[in-house]
């Protein structure tokens, strides 16, 4: 029997949604087999290391995060992010959540390429390392801020790259999400000078109001202000830490010469005395109860006096070991050396590393405490271990690709080839800029660390789709070799509320049926 009318009506606008959706989860079908396969990977890594993987840092997290209380070496964030999670969910289950932010980051990413108007198959190439790279999986594994961080930073890129002329509500919102990253990771800092120097270069360029550096800084301070006045109600400090001179200690403890400079006589106790070759770790001198640094005779005032000391009496040292360091993040070749983070806590240990890892050795380990501390009882499938430490090997994005990524991503600044846009090669230049940032900063103060590595994964994929778009998108030029930074409108003496990007996204991205083409 006929239906009747108003049956009809009822209908065809359901069907016509659902017709909608299916062509569009078709369109991104190949994103989506990607976010499929990265969620079971995440899913085996659950099975297989219960309850969570447990760095030296962790207890601190979770000491804070039940107390309250900031530490002066520790930013107060992740314990801030696990203080709600103890609330909302089992301890066994915080992976499970950081997880769910590392394929939402990935998400983000893609999104944000998509409404750049990449092409579907380089915007699931730029995505992808964040689904499936092994060593991203295994740190979200960790009671650790890294995968709290990385969602961060992925919102913070996509609020600053979304739309051809950010309002000032949203570089307020940009502002806000990276001052939670700053207090998450006190890294992020740069991120935040870089950030605003890209705004200020928009400014000059006449794609963004004046409004939106200062609205930015205001998200930024909303957040910073109030927590350093409260660290400094507990501590006594005013900043975000006060660990500032231990980091630096441990950082020139590798090539300190006393006898080349000029260490006043008080501070002597801080010089090695074991040869260049012969000394322990730096992390020995930053963590150690037997480092000079933590014997209660020195303040952090006058480690940082050393350390300040010795890089000015041999900058030579200094800045070819940053350089080495940071150079090595993009080159091929990298091997752990005596004076980086032992890479293997960032593998996943497989039955013969984990059952028969010595005291020294350093594979990771599984947690036997959970929220305030209490004991939980580890758990973990020898098979399941087995197959990730194998997919760990083969998958994962070699140094050398975050070379060439980062080669590409600036490659808009030295070539303009037909059609690329002034906005995209200021934007990959952006994104180089941060995850280049992002290493040099560990490396001046810190040690070499693989994970330092991983929030370039966000950041350098975006820079060099945007940077490279229009050698890879089909369809006429739209803009002319010459063409600049759009000009102002006549009547208003404001800038052009067309940009040369909004021009560029008027070219279609390829039709059809192809996924992630």
């Amino acid at each position: 029997m006929p239906s009747g009318p108003g049956e009809d009506g009822g209908t065809a606008p359901a069907l016509r949604f659902v017709r909608r959706a299916f062509r569009g989860l078709l369109r991104h079908a190949g994103f989506l087999a990607l976010l499929l396969l990265g969620a079971a990977v995440r899913g085996l890594a659950v099975h297989a290391y219960v309850p969570a993987f447990f760095f030296p840092d962790s207890a601190d997290y979770l000491d804070v995060a039940h107390s309250g209380a900031p530490k002066v070496h520790r930013t107060w964030g992740y314990s801030a992010f696990l203080a709600v999670l103890e609330r909302l969910v089992s301890f066994g289950h915080v992976v499970v959540v950081q997880h769910l932010l590392g394929l939402l980051a990935a998400v983000l990413v893609y999104a944000l390429l998509q409404q750049r108007g990449v092409r579907r198959s380089v915007s699931c190439l730029a995505a992808a390392p964040l689904l499936l790279d092994g060593y991203v999986v295994q740190i979200e594994h960790y009671v650790m801020a890294e995968s709290l961080y990385i969602l961060l930073l992925a919102v913070a890129i996509v609020l600053l790259l979304w739309q051809d002329r950010p309002s000032w509500r949203t570089a307020a919102a940009a502002g806000v999400v990276l001052g939670l990253g700053m207090v998450t990771r006190t890294v992020a800092g740069v991120v935040i000078a870089v950030a605003v120097l890209y705004l200020l270069v928009r400014l000059i360029g006449r794609t963004v109001r004046w409004v939106s550096v200062p609205a930015m800084m205001a998200g930024v301070g909303l957040v910073a202000l109030p927590y350093v006045l409260w660290v400094h109600s507990h501590t006594g400090v005013y900043g975000l830490s006060d660990y500032t001179g231990h980091f630096l200690y441990g950082r020139v403890s590798s090539f300190a010469d006393c006898e080349r400079s000029d260490v006043p006589f008080r501070l002597r106790g801080l010089c090695p005395s074991e040869p260049v070759r012969e000394r322990p770790n730096p992390d020995f001198y930053v963590w150690s109860a037997d480092s000079p640094a933590n014997s209660g005779r020195y303040t952090e005032d006058d480690l940082q006096e050393f350390a300040e000391r010795i890089m000015a009496d041999q900058p030579w040292e200094f800045m070819t070991s940053t350089t080495g360091r940071t150079l090595d993040y993009f080159l091929p070749g990298r091997t752990a050396g005596l004076n980086d983070s032992c890479l293997r806590y960032w593998w996943f240990p497989d039955s013969h590393t984990y059952e028969e890892a010595g005291p020294l050795d350093c594979p990771a380990q599984l947690a036997r405490q959970g929220f305030a501390l209490e004991p939980v009882r580890p758990v973990w499938d020898p098979d399941a271990a087995d197959v990730l430490a194998r997919y760990q090997e083969w998958v994962h994005t070699p140094d050398t690709v975050l070379g060439v990524l980062a080669l590409a991503g600036l490659s808009g600044l030295v070539a303009r080839p037909r059609g690329h846009g002034w906005r995209d090669r200021i934007d990959g230049a952006f994104c180089v800029t941060v995850g280049v940032a992002l290493v040099v900063l560990p490396s001046a103060t810190a040690v070499y660390d693989h994970r330092y590595a991983l929030p370039l994964l966000v950041v350098l994929p975006i820079g060099a789709a945007l940077a490279t778009r229009q050698w890879l998108t089909a369809g006429p030029a739209v803009e002319s070799p010459s063409a600049g930074p759009p000009g102002p409108d006549r009547s208003t003496g404001l800038p052009s509320k067309v940009s040369d990007t909004a021009a560029q996204d008027a070219v279609p991205p390829a039709e059809g049926g192809r996924v992630c083409a």
